[in-house]
């Protein structure tokens, strides 16, 4: 091909092209063009258009070519199409220019933009020019690119515990992503404004799920030096940045995207047990339940118990666990730690939290007058 002999003589392509073209040892575009599109077919188009009155738009369908090609062919035949009231471009009110224009200053995407308003392409891109609206300058949204240069705070390390259970990120596709159900639309929208502060939530599945996606190279390249490598799942291993300093709080992200806090009712042996147990469990690899059981047992004196997931019993290839905390002073004095230093925090889960606190409280005045039997 052209491109390897300018590999191999380390010659300019044109200039190979030029060579070749001279020798007619291969065709021009304007050569493959009009093979591609034989006569046949082009006279075709024109009788629809110009004999039969079809319009552009019936045409395409009909040929399955593009409206651009269509467009081409009548062009380089010199023969000016024909349009019927059907195929001219609409032309817009005062209001529908203005809410044009309004989209498009909220980042809406063109195609969205015409699917919503009824619009033609074209139509579309005449009201934006018409009012002075540059396409290609289009502002981009502002990301905070050196957000992942350094976990130094504890919402980073929150953000990236829950990127590591709920996120995916996809570095040869240049961007990384988030998406929750819409009942946890308000932690979504927070990380969201960590990462870029004027970019919109997406909403899939008739707003059943909500999240967001970031075009970063660099920060989805940070992201895979931080252990979030592309397809993550049975990559994962513990790293520096969940076990130093932010360890509470990369742990509370985790727990917040693949974790639970629930209750269990038991029977009353002594008068002064509680009737409710609270229960902390996380699935996750092995190496990262172990990692919480580790940290549980040296910052907190917390005893974690890690058993292999149901699903995943006979399976070695993909080990994952689950790591449970048990008993109602333990899973209090573990919450307390997760929750003491992150501003960011899914909702739901913390409502169960404070249900947990105020239960502590009320047993701690019940002892108080319950004698042990």
């Amino acid at each position: 091909s052209s491109q390897e002999i300018t590999k191999r003589l380390n010659i300019p392509y044109q200039r190979v092209r030029k060579i070749l073209l001279k020798n007619n040892l291969i065709r021009s575009d304007e050569d493959n063009f009009w093979i591609k599109y034989p006569k046949e077919l082009v006279d075709k188009i024109i009788d629809l258009n110009i004999n039969q009155g079809k319009t552009i738009t019936d045409i395409e369908k009909s040929t399955g070519l593009d409206e651009g090609v269509i467009y081409r062919l009548f062009r380089k035949s010199g023969v000016k199409p024909k349009h019927n009231g059907k195929n001219r471009l609409k032309i817009l009110s005062q209001k529908e220019e203005s809410n044009i224009i309004q989209s498009y200053s909220k980042y809406e995407s063109l195609n969205k933009i015409e699917k919503e308003l009824k619009t033609h392409p074209r139509t579309t891109k005449r009201a934006l020019i018409k009012n002075n609206i540059s396409l290609k300058e289009r502002k981009r949204f502002d990301y905070n690119k050196d957000y992942f240069n350094k976990v130094d705070t504890h919402e980073k390390a929150y953000v990236l515990g829950m990127l590591v259970t709920d996120g995916c990120n996809q570095p040869n596709n240049r961007h990384f992503s988030l998406v929750l159900k819409a009942t946890d639309e308000n932690i979504v929208d927070k990380i969201n404004k960590e990462l870029s502060p004027n970019k919109p939530l997406f909403y899939r599945a008739n707003k059943q799920y909500v999240g967001f996606t970031v075009h970063s190279v660099k920060m989805s390249n940070d992201l895979v030096k931080l252990g979030l490598p592309q397809n993550k799942t049975f990559k994962l291993k513990p790293e520096n940045w969940m076990m130093g300093e932010f360890a509470n709080s990369a742990i509370l992200g985790m727990m917040d995207g693949d974790g639970s806090i629930y209750i269990r009712s038991r029977m009353q042996k002594r008068r002064i047990t509680p009737d409710i147990s609270w229960t902390f469990s996380f699935i996750g690899l092995r190496s990262l339940c172990e990692m919480m059981q580790k940290i549980f047992k040296e910052k907190l004196g917390i005893n974690g118990c890690v058993t292999p997931h149901s699903r995943y019993k006979e399976n070695k290839e993909k080990p994952l666990c689950t790591v449970r905390v048990y008993g109602n002073k333990q899973v209090k004095t573990l919450l307390d730690w997760l929750y003491q230093d992150s501003k960011l925090r899914m909702d739901r889960k913390y409502e169960i939290y404070q249900k947990l606190c105020e239960y502590t409280l009320k047993q701690k005045r019940k002892n108080q007058f319950c004698p042990i039997l």
